[in-house]
């Protein structure tokens, strides 16, 4: 991917959580 390595590790933890919620895996990831 060609995105610019300028996300914040709030930025992450916030594209995970969505991504996470989005596919339903937060049940499998406790985290």
């Amino acid at each position: 991917e060609g995105a610019p390595k300028r996300l914040t590790y709030d930025e992450i933890q916030s594209k995970t959580y969505m991504e996470v919620k989005g596919t339903g895996t937060a049940n499998q990831c406790p985290t």
